[in-house]
């Protein structure tokens, strides 16, 4: 048996995207949520929002973006891959 996995992209980041991906939870449109984790209180918002995703059976996976937002790391560990701004 096939499965579709239908996957909110983008949690996290601005109130409204994340208003959107808790309405669709609630109509059971999705399964897995993608979130930033790099953006300004990203990991407070996914561990605020982990409650409702158990409850829905959502999985939550999370993703980096390379070109927006805070760094990861010190950015002196890897200068040949970013700059200091």
């Amino acid at each position: 048996m096939k499965k579709l996995i239908i996957i909110a992209d983008d949690f996290s980041p601005r109130e409204k995207i994340n208003t959107g991906i808790f309405k669709t939870i609630g109509e059971g449109e999705i399964t897995s949520v993608a979130s930033f984790v790099n953006f300004d209180n990203g990991l407070n918002t996914i561990n605020s929002a982990e409650s409702v995703f158990k409850l829905n059976s959502i999985v939550a996976g999370r993703h980096i973006s390379f070109t927006s937002r805070l760094p990861i790391v010190d950015y002196s560990l890897i200068p040949h891959l970013t700059g200091s701004n």
